[in-house]
């Protein structure tokens, strides 16, 4: 997904240092929402490892900071240029 649909400018997020999927946000603009950060960050954190946990980080970073690791397994990726969030794991309501 991050790299099929993800365009550059898109965010993408992961929780940091647990396993788990990635979202990606879509923009078509330049301005990413506080409300849309934060739902994404708690969907990111719900379906990880760290759903039971109180408080998660999730880092988000632009797709186009976003690589595949050489050789690595499906889903492993590096990234740079990331900033961290404190959400509480929220899955659909």
């Amino acid at each position: 997904m991050t790299f099929k649909i993800g365009q550059p400018n898109d965010y993408w997020l992961h929780v940091r240092g647990r396993t788990g999927g990635h979202v990606v946000i879509r923009m078509q603009g330049d301005d990413l929402p506080p409300a849309t950060l934060e739902r994404a960050a708690q969907l990111a954190a719900y379906y990880s490892s760290a759903r039971n946990d109180g408080v998660v980080e999730v880092d988000l970073a632009r797709r186009k900071h976003v690589r595949r690791v050489k050789d690595g397994p499906p889903g492993l990726v590096r990234y740079e240029a990331e900033r961290t969030v404190r959400v509480a794991p929220v899955g659909n309501p």
